[in-house]
């Protein structure tokens, strides 16, 4: 019980931090699907937690999700940093029902989740999709499972965002608007890798990523937003 009250005023106190600075949402990352048939919702917590809070709490704080399909979880924070193996979701057609059918059940019906145009958001990270292009067709069959399932079941059509990875950004942007997914945006994309210096260097980043921003807007016809982070330093964990 002391470990759950704590979980929610910790919840509560990134709410409040939040609303002092003005911010209008979070993206919380997920991991969510079916993995050797289980069905698994994995670092669950926090959005859980925002669900709860009602929009009167909330105020004009709103919360969307970005779905991993990879749990890659670092056993090492330093060098050599290993990842946990075996633990990608099937990029399946079932995957993409339980998807839908748990963020309506527990996310989309709050009254502060985030909307775009009306379309409850949900982002996916998909690692290295620019150079995996054997895996374009269950990809585009899953990017349609997901919005034709809800449209179908529950009359909701999902505004779905492809999140490129920092491999391979302008690759991934060109490939997710293929699969059909209605935007582009990034993730972690001020680094380089591998990053050698003791620290990040942010400044020798920035221009680098504003032409590789600029080229991706120039190459899709989709809308692109492109993330920022300030002051973050992940030269431990990355």
């Amino acid at each position: 019980m002391s470990i759950l009250r704590g979980t929610c005023q910790t919840i509560e106190r990134h709410v409040d931090l939040a609303q002092e600075a003005c911010l209008d949402f979070f993206i919380i990352d997920t991991y969510m699907g079916i993995r050797n048939g289980a069905k698994i919702h994995e670092s669950a917590g926090f959005i859980s937690g925002l669900s709860r809070l009602s929009s009167s709490r909330m105020r004009n704080l709103y919360f969307g999700m970005m779905y991993c399909f990879k749990a890659p979880r670092t056993i090492m924070a330093i060098r050599p940093g290993n990842l946990e193996a075996n633990r990608e979701f099937d990029f399946s057609l079932d995957t993409a029902r339980f998807i839908v059918d748990c963020s309506v059940r527990k996310y989309w019906c709050h009254a502060n989740f985030l909307m775009v145009n009306g379309r409850p958001y949900i982002s996916f990270f998909l690692p290295g999709t620019g150079v995996t292009s054997e895996r374009f067709d269950a990809l585009k069959a899953f990017f349609s499972e997901i919005r034709q399932y809800s449209l179908n079941k529950y009359k909701i059509e999902p505004y779905i965002v492809g999140v490129v990875s920092h491999r391979s950004p302008v690759a991934d942007a060109l490939v997710l608007e293929k699969i059909g997914v209605d935007a582009i945006s990034g993730y972690s994309n001020i680094l380089n890798f591998p990053q050698v210096e003791p620290v990040v260097k942010h400044v020798s980043l920035i221009n680098a990523r504003l032409k590789e921003w600029k080229k991706i807007s120039s190459l899709v016809k989709i809308p692109v937003e492109p993330t920022v982070q300030v002051g973050l330093d992940t030269t431990p964990r990355c």
